[in-house]
């Protein structure tokens, strides 16, 4: 679903932070991508992961708004085994089974944090939600993720 570069940096990016010199430098606690090495950037070159976490975030993201700090992989994390849960119970025998978290994920893609303008995303959660309910027992499941930012 997605891709394990985006993953990794996910999980390791408020740890590399916390770590250097970035706090008392930009004066906070997140991570804010600033170098973005798009395709007209690197003329076909694939696109190397930098040194700086602020300038390897790029990366991932589309613009400054998609901050990174403590916690993020978890929240990201249990709002994914959020959905997971709810479609094993309505695949255990639920008749429904409503899961809320955020960040919310449907702007994600499988290489990015979010797409442009919507930066609360970070990873999606309705696809493995899906492919457990269908694992775990056959299921169609009619699953949606309303856009409320």
């Amino acid at each position: 679903m997605h891709e394990p570069e985006l993953l990794e940096f996910l999980r390791s990016a408020a740890a590399r932070w916390a770590a250097g010199p970035y706090r008392d430098l930009v004066g906070q606690e997140r991570v804010v991508p600033y170098l973005f090495p798009t395709p007209a950037m690197t003329a076909g070159m694939p696109a190397r992961p930098a040194v700086a976490v602020h300038a390897d975030a790029g990366r991932f993201a589309y613009d400054t708004m998609t901050l990174v700090g403590p916690g993020t992989w978890e929240a990201a994390r249990a709002a994914a085994d959020c959905a997971v849960l709810a479609a094993g119970l309505v695949a255990g025998g639920a008749p429904l089974a409503y899961a809320l978290s955020r960040p919310p994920g449907h702007h994600a893609t499988p290489g990015c944090l979010a797409t442009p303008r919507r930066a609360a995303c970070r990873t999606e959660r309705t696809r493995p939600a899906a492919e457990a309910a269908v694992g775990l027992g056959g299921l169609k499941p009619p699953l949606s993720s309303p856009n409320y930012t």
